[in-house]
């Protein structure tokens, strides 16, 4: 993100990533599966951060249940000098048009 041409030119008060996921291979409990969303989130933070306005917001949407508090959200955040300000409830509502997809290609 941080090498984008667009992205790169402009900074932002908030980013958002709602629900990330990285692959759809297996079982959301296998550990290669918990690896590569870590993975994903954890190079989302790494760019994200650069693209911030000093006074911005990085807001991350995510399921606080089993498997999905093993990627340890928080703790990527802190390795990217990121602190965790507030949580929340997800509210559609508050963000109108959007759909939760999974998959690729036509799925999505």
């Amino acid at each position: 993100m941080k090498s984008h041409a667009h992205l790169k030119l402009n900074r932002f008060d908030r980013i958002v990533f709602n629900f990330p996921h990285a692959v759809f291979t297996g079982s959301e409990t296998q550990q290669h599966m918990i690896d590569s969303h870590k993975q994903l989130v954890e190079a989302f933070f790494r760019n994200a951060i650069h693209l911030l306005r000093p006074d911005g917001e990085i807001h991350v949407t995510h399921k606080t249940g089993h498997p999905y508090r093993s990627w340890e959200i928080e703790q990527l955040a802190s390795e990217s000098a990121l602190v965790m300000f507030k949580m929340d409830y997800f509210s559609k509502d508050d963000y109108p048009g959007y759909n939760q997809k999974r998959g690729s290609g036509m799925r999505c």
